[in-house]
Parts: C-alpha cells; sequence; structure tokens
C-alpha cells in the first residue's frame, strides 16, 4: 500500500461456516484501508492479514510463520494455499458470493479438494472509523 490517501478505520471480521452455522468474530481492532486493499495484524501472533478486493477477483493472504492465500475469481476457478514446514497444501476455491460496500466487505466461496466441498465460509469485514 503505497501513497494515495491511507485510511485507519477499525474492522471486525465475522467468518460463518455454511455448513455447521458456527459464527466466530475473528478480529476486532484498528486496520489500514487503502481504497479496496485492507491491512490488518492478527493479535498476539504478529502475523499480518492483507486484503485485495480487486474488480475481477478477491485476495486474502495471510502474511506469517504458515502463510496461507485464498484467490478468488468473478468467473472461474481460484485456489486456496497453505504452506507449512511440511510442504504446500493447495485446493480450489470458488467465489459464490460478494458485495462490496463503503461500510462492509462480505464474501460467500467454498474449498474443494478434487469434487468434494470441504469448506463453505462466509467472511464479513465491518468497518467503523
Amino acid at each position: 500500500m503505497s501513497g494515495g490517501n491511507l485510511l485507519k478505520t477499525h474492522v471486525q471480521l465475522i467468518r460463518e461456516d455454511l455448513k455447521t452455522g458456527e459464527t466466530v468474530i475473528l478480529a476486532d481492532h484498528d486496520a489500514l484501508r487503502h481504497g479496496f486493499t485492507l491491512v490488518y495484524p492478527e493479535e498476539g501472533t504478529g502475523v499480518r492479514h492483507v486484503i485485495d478486493m480487486r474488480e475481477d477477483a478477491l485476495i486474502i493472504q495471510r502474511q506469517g510463520e504458515f502463510p496461507s492465500r485464498v484467490e478468488l475469481y468473478s468467473s472461474g476457478t481460484g485456489t486456496c494455499t497453505v504452506s507449512s514446514p511440511y510442504g504446500e497444501i493447495r485446493l480450489q476455491a470458488l467465489l459464490k458470493k460478494r458485495s462490496v460496500e463503503e461500510d462492509r466487505w462480505l464474501v460467500e466461496y467454498e474449498v474443494r479438494d478434487s469434487s468434494t466441498v470441504v469448506q463453505e465460509v462466509r467472511f464479513t469485514w465491518q468497518f467503523t472509523t
């Protein structure tokens, strides 16, 4: 995130497991927002999260000891990649729903291993200034 207008905001990230109905607040703290890019730390871990909401894609990155990257596309299949000392896991990811508003971003997607749905999830980033 270089140049331009950086906006300090408060973000609450809510994760909903669409298979089990379980809802968890994953983050509830300050973040930096630059247009359609959001950066925030994971409390107590030093891990950095970067969300890049592009016109035709969404990239969700977790930058830390065990990095992960989810690439979702408006059309077509994306990927979910998790790296560890034991190797890299790469699965298919399919965007089901996406909503971008000034005070809220929402995304629903599923992760697949071949034809089996491993995970169906909804993330909501709620912003307040």
